[in-house]
């Protein structure tokens, strides 16, 4: 007696109803485990037990995928309230949140980098933040965008490094220590002078690096506004 076939798409028995928040839950324990690179449909209905066709009725193709799995992801970037915050503590809240949101799925925010369009409609709000924090620090509007640059940059960066796609700052800097000991004073003064002056890696170095950037933001927001002021002293 054969057994009677499933149903194209239908999930196994006892598993759950085939919907759009179940895929991409899915999808996003995947991306997590294995990178964006290594999603598919084909893995993806694996994993739910359905027929790869069942999911088109849902999601067109892996592009629209990986664009709601960032919305869904994306959803969880909440800041808190700002009345009263200076510019600075703003955005040391957005980079924490950044940060925060990076370290719970990886693969998917740092697949941002290269594709910014994947995620445009979800990320354009919490950018708007980082943005609207900078503008109050009287840098000029080029400004805002070049400082904002170098602050994603940076968080992208040290989220690299914390997913292993980057050297590790702490290891790199007992390693430079290591090759420059025993090596003639004359010949590295500078490299010498600082880490014989090193002191001990903060508690959570990438926030230390955070508020040198700040300062030069602020130092440079400063110059801008005594142009500004000298301008207006010479206008007739």
């Amino acid at each position: 007696m054969t057994k009677p076939r499933r149903r194209r798409g239908r999930p196994r028995r006892g598993a759950s109803v085939l919907d759009r928040p179940l895929i991409l839950r899915t999808a996003l324990a995947l991306v997590d485990r294995d990178g964006v690179q290594a999603l598919s449909l084909r893995k993806l209905a694996a994993r739910l037990g359905v027929d790869p066709m069942a999911l088109y009725h849902h999601v067109p193709g892996k592009r629209e995928l990986i664009a709601g799995l960032v919305r869904l992801v994306f959803r969880e970037f909440r800041l808190p309230r700002r009345r009263g915050r200076s510019w600075k503590a703003r955005v040391r809240v957005f980079a924490s949140a950044y940060l925060g949101l990076a370290r719970r799925h990886p693969h998917l925010v740092l697949h941002l980098v290269s594709d910014l369009e994947a995620g445009a409609e979800a990320i354009l709000p919490a950018n708007e933040e980082l943005y609207a924090a900078l503008e109050t620090s009287g840098l000029p509007p080029g400004g805002v965008a070049l400082a904002a640059d170098v602050v994603v940059d940076y968080l992208n960066g040290l989220a690299l490094m914390e997913v292993g796609r980057g050297p590790s700052r702490t290891q790199g800097g007992a390693d430079l220590a290591a090759l420059v000991k025993g090596q003639p004073v004359q010949g590295f003064p500078a490299l010498q002078r600082a880490l014989r002056a090193r002191r001990p890696v903060p508690k959570d170095p990438g926030m230390a690096g955070l508020e040198l950037i700040l300062c030069g933001i602020d130092a440079h927001a400063d110059k801008s506004r005594r142009r500004r002021r000298a301008s207006l002293a010479r206008a007739p």
